[in-house]
């Protein structure tokens, strides 16, 4: 038992090193002026959460079983939403301080092997122009977040109708998810002042033809993101409609909520330590039942021994008997079977 009570112990030790996670790596992608993306890599799964500090622009993340070099963050840039990114240890965590310039909106999301934590930190504005909706549409198709991309554009044509060349960016992307009848509509939508009309006619025939291939082609010939300018340069050009259609109020909210590792998500290490501790709990139980039976066993034979010589059980059922017990009760208190009580009680007669 002390041999398996050690060999549990060992490999606890071996999953606890194990399940030591380190920080190693901060990148800081702030290309785009209206939305930044802070990513946290990491050398495993692990658990963490995070705070808004709204008054101070101010996110704090935890990363719990957690180490880190301090890393310093890569891409920061002197302009943008993000102006600072630091990582320090506290005891067995690592705290992570995401500090902005301004009043901002985010998404979060992780993604395994390698396990990264991304945030997408969006620069909040009382009122959006042409190129700030444009810019978050872009980003959404840059990071393969096309449905959001959509949604997005179809806002952009609510909002500014007059802006030719919007229908020929949603016309791309949704050639990119090959929803060709879509695709279509958007690109016979597309002006002749735009300077993308050629373009659109260009894939409107090769559509007709259902030439697939060589649309996939002609897309690699277009620039990625045409029509995109930087968003402060940009003329202003306003819409009374705020974007996103949720309140402040509402945005910050959302991000003060808690993430936290649901019990499918552990890692395999995790699951061998619960593992380990049933184990440990299930061997314990055993032993204090074999102890526990030993000693009743014991008891019992230590009480009924004297017993053992039929003259000595003759002597005290006569004994009992004359004192005026009845049978029953002679069984039971000297624990024996009832016939034989009948029969020591004739042997008396």
């Amino acid at each position: 038992m002390r041999q398996i009570g050690l060999i549990v112990l060992l490999l606890c030790g071996l999953c606890l090193l194990r399940a030591e996670t380190s920080l190693d790596k901060i990148t800081v992608n702030s290309e785009n002026l209206i939305v930044t993306r802070v990513v946290l890599s990491l050398s495993q799964k692990a658990e963490w959460s995070f705070q808004t500090d709204t008054d101070r622009h101010i996110i704090r993340v935890r990363i719990r079983n957690c180490t880190s070099a301090n890393p310093i963050a890569e891409g920061l840039q002197s302009v943008g939403l993000v102006v600072n990114v630091t990582a320090e240890n506290s005891k067995q965590d690592v705290l992570v301080k995401i500090v902005m310039s301004g009043a901002f909106y985010l998404e979060t999301l992780h993604v395994d092997e390698p396990y990264k934590i991304v945030f997408d930190l969006f620069q909040y504005k009382k009122v959006y122009n042409y190129q700030d909706q444009l810019a978050q549409a872009v980003f959404y198709e840059k990071v393969g977040k096309w449905v959001l991309a959509g949604k997005q554009y179809a806002q952009i044509r609510r909002d500014f109708p007059n802006e030719v060349d919007a229908n020929f960016l949603w016309a791309k992307l949704l050639l990119k998810q090959r929803n060709y009848a879509k695709a279509k509509t958007r690109l016979e939508a597309v002006s002749s002042y735009s300077k993308h009309y050629e373009d659109a006619q260009l894939l409107l025939t090769k559509l007709k033809n259902k030439d697939y291939t060589e649309i996939e082609a002609e897309l690699t010939k277009i620039p990625a993101f045409a029509g995109m300018t930087d968003s402060v340069a940009a003329p202003v050009k306003t819409t009374s409609n705020p974007i996103p259609p949720k309140s402040l109020r509402n945005v910050i909210k959302d991000t003060e909520q808690t993430l936290v590792v649901k019990w499918a998500e552990l890692p395999i290490w995790a699951w061998l330590i619960v593992l380990l501790i049933v184990l440990i709990a299930a061997l314990i139980l055993l032993d204090w039942l074999r102890h526990h039976k030993e000693w009743k066993s014991g008891k019992v034979e230590r009480f009924i021994s004297p017993l053992q010589d039929d003259s000595i059980k003759a002597a005290m059922v006569r004994k009992l008997l004359d004192s005026g017990w009845n049978e029953t009760e002679i069984a039971k208190e000297l624990m024996l079977d009832a016939k034989e009580v009948k029969r020591y009680a004739k042997q008396t007669v």
